[in-house]
């Protein structure tokens, strides 16, 4: 209950920071909210004991995003980001009592899928309003990613 409280107010509150400095262009942006699983880590239609794909539930992501604006609009990024899903442990737990005759009891554990990110890009910043203060920032960014595939005993 503790988790689900946290990841409501996570989403709500949105977690968004933002600090800017106009003289220097430098601008720091955090973020956080939900991660919604996807692709591999989202729930498999058949599930296995030998293949760990799949069977991540919605968990937490939490982003750092480094932008440096040259003098002409032009400008470099670096994003930090992260999330972590855990496993639906009665959904694993079901899949070997399948396998296994009435009367057994299943103990098992799994832990959780884990992603990091790294990527460098550019940007462009496009005024919107006549004034400046409201701008579009297209970004082109490419980099690493890390997955820690889980556990399961």
């Amino acid at each position: 209950m503790k988790k689900l409280s946290w990841m409501f107010l996570l989403v709500f509150t949105g977690v968004i920071g933002l600090a800017q400095e106009k003289e220097g262009g430098f601008a720091i942006s955090i973020g956080g909210g939900m991660a919604q699983p996807a692709g591999r880590f989202a729930a498999a239609p058949v599930l296995s004991l030998h293949n760990n794909a799949g069977n991540a539930v919605t968990g937490i992501a939490g982003r750092l995003l480094l932008q440096y604006q040259l003098k002409n609009k032009l400008g470099f990024s670096l994003s930090v980001e992260g999330a972590i899903n855990s496993q639906d442990k009665k959904r694993f737990r079901q899949i070997i009592q399948n396998g296994l005759s009435e009367g057994f009891s299943v103990k098992a554990t799994a832990k959780s899928w884990k992603v990091f990110k790294v990527m460098p890009g550019i940007y462009y910043s496009f005024p919107v309003s006549g004034d400046s203060k409201l701008h579009i920032q297209p970004m082109l960014s490419a980099g690493v990613c890390k997955t820690a595939v889980p556990a399961q005993s």
